[in-house]
């Protein structure tokens, strides 16, 4: 398609029409970008208070389930920062966790994307809180276009996605 041939819009905002074309590519490896509903056990906040004794370094054994909306992204998206309305926790999406394909479609996506996140709990030797993510699940792309009056998002206690696991 020519620039002369493309709508306004796609003209305007060039990154939007990069999320539409990762949010084809999530469709095509059968993935629901708008799936139904996910049930989290936790919300960031909750977490932090609970795990504020937990040393650097420590793993725990306790699997929580987190959603929220993705705000940052290092190292290739192996770290996640996962934003909900009670705070932030760091998701770490490791290949050695989550498997090759499920790396591929985490490097699909992007900021402000929200996601469900099932793991143990861990905080790193630097001392951040962190999810190890041997399960995540895609809950919705952003694929808005920013406005003033846009709906804002809100969390509930149940919000649906199609697994991406091992």
């Amino acid at each position: 398609m020519t620039d002369s041939e493309r709508r306004p819009s796609e003209m305007a905002y060039p990154l939007r029409s990069v999320r539409v074309a990762k949010r084809e590519s999530l469709k095509a490896l059968g993935i629901d970008p708008y799936p139904y509903s996910f049930e989290r056990t936790h919300e960031a906040g909750q977490l932090e208070r609970r795990y504020a004794g937990l040393a650097a370094g420590v793993e725990t054994e306790d699997r929580v389930r987190v959603a929220g909306r993705i705000k940052a992204m290092r190292n290739s998206g192996m770290f996640i920062d996962l934003h909900d309305a009670s705070g932030k926790v760091q998701i770490f999406c490791h290949r050695d966790l989550l498997g090759s394909e499920a790396i591929g479609v985490v490097r699909l996506l992007d900021i402000g994307d929200l996601i469900g996140v099932e793991g143990l709990v861990r905080r790193t030797p630097r001392g951040e809180l962190t999810i190890n993510a041997p399960r995540l699940r895609f809950w919705q792309r952003h694929c808005a276009l920013y406005r003033r009056n846009i709906t804002a998002w809100r969390m509930s206690s149940c919000v649906t996605a199609n697994a991406i696991s091992t």
